[in-house]
């Protein structure tokens, strides 16, 4: 059969199905393999905070003093700013409340009852994540849940979420694009416009420039002409990129769709319906646009298209 790493090449980063945890068998798809590699390459702060899963999303219900903490590992004065905020849920593991709007992070659903497999998941899982930093304060609520007695460490300082946009989008970005990508597209003066109706993102731009918009269904960021350019000046090749032949050149300039044929290369992380760039052999940004396949059927196959052209680089 095929495995799940396999499996992931073949799966779009977002869907329009929710995603269902069925038992055990969820805790391998791979949504959620994607998930923790993710978080296993994300840079991480000095204090890990875990938190117990709320409504969905869960930062937009958490608010206020968080409750009960105890403490493993060595004891420091909190700095909240120095800290990853993470959830403990099923199916994903750990998510991180600044990217938990992500698909599909809050777009799952999860029996309220844990199987012996979920809660022994989240236990190693906990425990081998905790590993990368030096202080963990867990939610007394995570450690019933996951069935830890908890020590006699009760954490006396009030613990709270600060809520920051610019932290958040820039928590997307890096979730998205890869580390340093928040901090590339999001300089400037980052204005955010809301919906009026759901108070969710949906635009960002530095002072009037567009920078991004971010899809209400998902929450990914979709790129703007600046934000391809900001993108691809600040992150290396390969990444978020697809490579084309000199023949096909001016016709990405001006912002065709790109065939599977002309394509030369492209970043292995590429899957149906992500961002992506398109430049030439020497790294010149062409275009922009949505990958309609992922990276190895790009490369596998001879024809059709590849991807989606949003806008050319020709003024």
């Amino acid at each position: 059969g095929m495995y799940a790493e396999d499996l992931e090449k073949y799966d779009p980063r977002s869907k329009k199905s929710a995603f269902f945890y069925t038992g055990p068998e969820s805790l391998g798809r791979p949504e959620v393999l994607r998930h923790i590699q993710k978080l296993m390459a994300m840079p991480k702060k000095r204090d890990l905070i875990l938190l117990p899963p709320s409504r969905k999303p869960y930062s937009k219900f958490i608010s206020g003093k968080l409750g009960d903490f105890y403490r493993y590992g060595e004891e420091h004065d909190i700095d909240l700013d120095n800290a990853d905020f993470m959830v403990v849920d099923v199916p994903f593991g750990l998510v991180p409340l600044e990217v938990d709007e992500v698909y599909p992070l809050s777009q799952s659903a999860t029996p309220k009852i844990r199987d012996v497999d979920a809660i022994e998941f989240l236990q190693e899982f906990v425990d081998e994540f905790s590993g990368y930093y030096e202080q963990v304060l867990i939610h007394s609520r995570v450690l019933k849940d996951l069935e830890i007695e908890p020590e006699d460490n009760l954490v006396e300082e009030d613990i709270r979420y600060a809520k920051d946009d610019v932290k958040k989008i820039k928590a997307i970005a890096d979730y998205q694009f890869g580390f340093g990508a928040g901090e590339a597209l999001f300089t400037g003066k980052i204005n955010i416009e809301k919906s009026k109706k759901t108070g969710k993102i949906r635009h960002i731009y530095d002072g009037k420039t567009l920078l991004v918009n971010m899809r209400a269904s998902d929450s990914f960021l979709v790129l703007s002409k600046e934000g391809a350019r900001r993108l691809h000046s600040a992150m290396p090749s390969p990444l978020n990129r697809v490579v084309v032949n000199k023949d096909s050149e001016p016709f990405a300039l001006e912002g065709k769709s790109v065939f599977c044929k002309f394509v030369v290369d492209c970043d292995d992380k590429i899957r149906t319906n992500d961002e992506v760039l398109i430049v030439n052999e020497e790294d010149e940004l062409l275009a922009y646009g949505k990958a309609l396949l992922g990276a190895c059927e790009i490369k596998e196959l001879k024809t059709g298209q590849a991807i989606k052209t949003r806008k050319g680089m020709k003024k």
